[in-house]
């Protein structure tokens, strides 16, 4: 992560994401921790559908700000993110498999 001038917000060193860069299916692990909607940094889940400017997530473990994403999922597990504070796992293992 790269340290920006405004403490304590970090920025992710790559280009700006949309929602219509991840799959559903995708595992991806949350890489933002000053958002007002708290979801701990690092957790991690999978990507169950998106919005037009939000993926909406299903996390692995429970958190205070989690809810259930329209009955999707259990109650305090996904959250709507905004793209650019996520970590896609499933597209590195994939260019792996390539290679």
């Amino acid at each position: 992560m790269i340290f920006a001038e405004r403490f304590p917000y970090w920025c992710a060193p790559f280009s700006q994401r949309t929602s219509r860069d991840y799959k559903v299916g995708d595992r991806v692990m949350n890489m933002n921790s000053t958002a007002r909607i708290y979801i701990p940094f690092g957790l991690r889940g999978t990507v169950i559908g998106r919005t037009d400017d939000k993926v909406m997530v299903m996390f692995d473990e429970q958190f205070v700000g989690g809810c259930d994403l329209f009955s999707q999922c259990e109650q305090y597990r996904g959250a709507l993110i905004n793209p650019n504070h996520l970590m896609n796992f499933t597209k590195k293992f994939e260019s792996m498999m390539k290679k």
